[in-house]
């Protein structure tokens, strides 16, 4: 199995991309998107209000998602094997994340943002599948938008106690381009609230200059980086990580797909 990731800063477009991928996506795919592995939980009909809490959940999105027993137990089995990280990201939030550009306490949202990311990877990590994993966002995205390091001995510190993707996506765009996409949203995030496009273009130039600093960190370490303009069509742009994606197919993907011909 390989695993690819996006990343990039905040509104930069990466859901919708991914959002793309996913329409592209079919049986046949040598590569998976990486909610679809996820393990789902099922209806509970013991009772008419469980019944009816479930439906609910369904039509959020949130049933059989983040919080499932199978999840939990990832995250001890990550927790216990990524010591080092977790004392780096535990580390950051507590002195970074208190806090924010717009005097916000991020602590408690950042430390559920991470436990939700941590349940993710280590569940693909232990998934079965030959196909390669492409993920929406991972621990590469979030030493930009936890652990706000602009030192490259940090960054290269947490690199080297994390498990790394075979893959990166980097997704940009224009500074004024990915200002405007976060003024624009409907949701805003906790971390950009009250904060003026004067503000936001400080924000994103900054996570810009970290993220150049981890993909050529991520480079150095033999992790293949691509960059994605996503002032680019999202269709075009899909097809291009697709096709990036199936240039990764694991090695016993490809002897599968050899025994098929060959028969």
């Amino acid at each position: 199995m390989k695993i690819i990731e996006l990343a990039g800063s905040p509104g930069v477009g990466k859901s919708t991309i991914y959002k793309e991928i996913v329409n592209l996506w079919g049986k046949e795919s040598s590569w998976v998107p990486a909610h679809l592995l996820y393990p789902k939980a099922g209806i509970n009909f013991q009772s008419l209000f469980k019944f009816f809490k479930n439906i609910k959940a369904i039509v959020q999105g949130t049933h059989g998602k983040i919080g499932t027993v199978g999840f939990m137990g990832g995250r001890k089995r990550f927790v216990s094997a990524y010591p080092e990280y977790m004392d780096a990201c535990w580390e950051g939030i507590m002195t970074k994340q208190r806090r924010s550009l717009n005097n916000v306490d991020l602590r408690i949202e950042k430390a559920q943002h991470l436990s939700n990311t941590i349940e993710n990877i280590q569940f693909i990590i232990e998934n079965k599948t030959n196909k390669t994993v492409v993920l929406e966002e991972g621990l590469i995205h979030l030493i930009d938008v936890l652990l706000f390091s602009d030192d490259p001995d940090e960054i290269s510190r947490i690199l080297d106690v994390m498990p790394l993707p075979d893959a990166v996506i980097d997704i940009q765009t224009e500074t004024m381009e990915n200002v405007r996409r976060l003024m624009s949203r409907s949701v805003t995030l906790t971390m950009h609230e009250r904060l003026n496009a004067h503000q936001l273009k400080n924000f994103v130039n900054q996570s810009r200059y970290r993220r150049n600093i981890i993909n050529r960190l991520l480079e150095e370490r033999g992790v293949s980086v691509l960059p994605i303009d996503s002032g680019v069509n999202a269709t075009i742009n899909a097809d291009k990580i697709i096709a990036f994606a199936e240039k990764l197919i694991p090695q016993g993907a490809k002897q599968t797909e050899a025994l098929k011909v060959s028969c």
